[in-house]
């Protein structure tokens, strides 16, 4: 909670306030991102093809795991071995869209909303990957 009374940008805040960031609409604002629809994890690298520094304007503004004192601190952590469990389903298993159904439209301005934004489940089959010797 805020710890005294503010005014920001015109709007006056109460002391004790709870302020709530709006990350998806920060990281959906077309002044900030050029084509915020887009996939674009390339958006993050630089002309080499390396991420860009922490300090880059683009990194500064992408909030996903909070910034400062609130920062998650599972971020590194999460992040590690996440890579670690998608590049082994990757090696191990091909995933293709079931034949029962169609996949929804990956759009998120097509998604449930709720207290988390969320695609309409769909089904998918996950096929082991046959490895000669």
């Amino acid at each position: 909670s805020t710890l005294e009374n503010a005014t920001i940008c015109g709007y006056h805040i109460d002391a004790n306030a709870t302020i709530y960031i709006n990350l998806w609409a920060l990281h959906h604002d077309e002044c900030i991102w050029p084509d915020p629809w887009k996939f674009d994890p390339g958006r993050f690298l630089d002309n080499d093809g390396a991420i860009l520094s922490p300090l880059h304007p683009k990194r500064k503004r992408m909030l996903a795991f909070g910034a400062g004192r609130r920062v998650c601190l599972g971020e590194s952590l999460a992040k590690n071995r996440l890579y670690l469990f998608v590049t082994a389903l990757l090696q191990r298993l091909t995933f293709v869209p079931d034949d029962s159904e169609a996949v929804p439209d990956p759009d998120p301005r097509s998604y449930d909303l709720g207290l988390v934004l969320h695609p309409k489940p769909f089904k998918v089959k996950a096929i082991r990957r046959v490895h000669d010797p």
